[in-house]
């Protein structure tokens, strides 16, 4: 039997509020993704593997741009072969069950029964655009928790990359939920995650630039949108927040460091949204707004 050709894998430390970003920096390129450390630790270690042999220039050029971006620095880079074997499976391996107000967010790989006093919500780390580990994803969960004796009628996840914050919706309130991307493979991974999770029937995922799509003027405006996103969209869309949120209502928004957060307030302040809420964990910051005018 043929040995399969090698797999390239690289490795890097980062500081842990940033090891997701830089992960996912490489998700067109790399053939899987993961970033691994502690709560404890200040660093933490993003692996990409490769199919085949990627320019170690072309990729330390793009490490430097987004260490240049985010004004931070890696340490430890490092390309090596490495024989073939399940790197999902050993990817999904290196997530543990996570803990955030009432949910409990875990993988496929997770053997142990989910409690039974937790809303639980399976989604496999490498199918991509969060899976809870990340500040911002925790931050928005921490805030849905507090929210749900609220019982809307309705409710959108703008951005909804793996859908995590769309499940947890889904998972608190038996009102219809919409969940929505840009990206087509976004909608794909959150309507299969609703499918795995049984709730589909009441979530549903499409794409949408934003809020261009005709199907949220049709179905909104919404009492709850959560979008964790970046600060400079965020911002941007300001002005469509206020159209498709109810008078009353509550947006959940992420993304965004802590020293980005006053710029995103003042647009949503002229927009008639009043602050809730700031939830800082690391160096993010995840704002609870409601729409009072």
């Amino acid at each position: 039997m043929m040995t399969p050709p090698p797999l390239w894998q690289v490795r890097f430390y980062c500081p842990a509020s940033f090891s997701e970003t830089f992960a996912e920096a490489f998700e067109d390129e790399a053939a899987a993704t993961s970033w691994i450390g502690e709560d404890e630790d200040s660093e933490w270690l993003v692996e990409l593997i490769f199919e085949e042999e990627p320019s170690s220039k072309l990729i330390q050029e793009k490490i430097s741009n987004l260490e240049n971006q985010w004004d931070t620095k890696i340490s430890e880079f490092s390309l090596t072969p490495v024989p073939q074997k399940d790197w999902v499976l050993a990817t999904y391996q290196q997530f543990p069950p996570l803990k955030l107000g009432q949910f409990y967010v875990y993988g496929s790989h997770v053997e142990e029964t989910p409690p039974s006093d937790m809303h639980s919500i399976l989604v496999d780390a490498a199918t991509a655009f969060g899976s809870g580990q990340h500040s911002t994803t925790a931050g928005c969960l921490l805030i849905l928790d507090q929210l749900a004796p609220l019982n809307p009628k309705t409710a959108l996840d703008m951005g909804c990359g793996s859908g995590i914050l769309a499940l947890a919706m889904a998972s608190l309130w038996a009102c219809p939920i919409l969940a929505c991307d840009n990206d087509f493979e976004a909608v794909r991974v959150t309507q299969e995650n609703a499918i795995l999770n049984k709730l589909d029937d009441h979530l549903q995922s499409f794409q949408s630039e934003g809020f261009a799509s005709p199907r949220l003027k049709e179905e909104g405006p919404f009492e709850i949108i959560t979008a964790n996103i970046l600060a400079g969209p965020l911002i941007e869309m300001a002005g469509d927040m206020r159209i498709h949120t109810t008078l009353g209502g509550k947006i959940v928004l992420s993304g965004l460091l802590i020293t980005q957060a006053p710029q995103v307030i003042v647009a949503y302040e002229a927009q008639g949204f009043r602050l809730l809420e700031e939830k800082p964990i690391q160096e993010w910051m995840t704002l609870l707004m409601e729409r009072s005018q």
